[in-house]
Parts: structure tokens; C-alpha cells; sequence
């Protein structure tokens, strides 16, 4: 049986996990920051200001380069569209415009960067990273 080999985490991926990452946080934290000045403190802004929160968490996960982060991002993109399309449904049931530039861009930066993890093969890369480094802690953990 042919074993496929999967490379090693590039520079070139951990700058774009770095990059991306830093870029979903300040778009997390803008669209936070905004939920939070312009909707009421209602339970339901609670729970938009918990989806901005995993997405904010997701983000900084993909900074650490943690293997968990591309399935918390996509979470994060399905919870997103979700409330787009809450925000569709109070246009047309409430007539309450309640739309965002900002919180667009958000969920188009998070389905774009779940696609572009996904293609270049960065969870695989990412698991075995983490995978080197528990065998390298075991390895000096009866040495030291």
C-alpha cells in the first residue's frame, strides 16, 4: 500500500495562519464592538455577542496554529450565516433594517479563509505539527 506523506507545515503557511488570523480577530472584534453600541442588551445580543466571541476564539487559534482552528472557523462561518439569515427574516417580517459593511465582510473573510485552509491542506499539516511536537515533549519529558 502506497502511504501518502504529508508535508510539513511551510513559512509560507505559517504566515498565512499568522496573517489571516490577526486580520479575522480585528474583524471579530470590530463587528463585537459594533453589535455592542448599536443593539440593545438583549438576551438575543447576548448571543450575537457570543457567535463574535468563537469567531474572535477561532481566529486566535488559527494564530497559535492550533489543529482545532479550521473546524472552529468553519463553526464560526455556519453561525454567521445563521444570523445573516435572521437578519434577512427581521428585514422582512419586522421591516428593521439592521445591516452591517462590516459583519459582511466578516462572513465573507471566514468562508473565504475556510476554503483557502481546506485547499492547501493546512489541518493536515497543522495535526501533524502538533502530533511532532507531543513526541518531541515525550522525548525530553525522562531526559530532563
Amino acid at each position: 500500500m502506497k502511504e501518502t506523506r504529508i508535508k510539513e507545515l511551510t513559512s509560507k503557511d505559517e504566515e498565512f495562519c499568522a496573517v489571516s488570523g490577526v486580520a479575522g480577530t480585528v474583524l471579530s472584534v470590530v463587528c463585537l464592538f459594533q453589535n455592542w453600541y448599536i443593539l440593545t442588551w438583549h438576551w438575543f445580543s447576548l448571543i450575537i455577542s457570543a457567535i463574535f466571541l468563537f469567531s474572535i476564539l477561532a481566529f486566535v487559534l488559527l494564530v497559535k496554529k492550533s489543529s482545532a482552528a479550521f473546524i472552529c472557523i468553519c463553526i464560526s462561518a455556519v453561525l454567521l450565516f445563521a444570523y445573516t439569515v435572521f437578519l434577512i427574516l427581521s428585514i422582512f417580517l419586522y421591516q428593521v433594517l439592521i445591516f452591517s459593511w462590516v459583519f459582511t465582510v466578516l462572513l465573507v473573510y471566514n468562508i473565504t479563509i475556510s476554503i483557502v485552509i481546506f485547499a492547501n491542506n493546512i489541518p493536515e499539516k497543522l495535526k501533524q505539527r502538533r502530533k511532532k511536537m507531543q513526541e518531541e515533549s515525550a522525548y525530553w519529558k525522562g531526559k530532563l
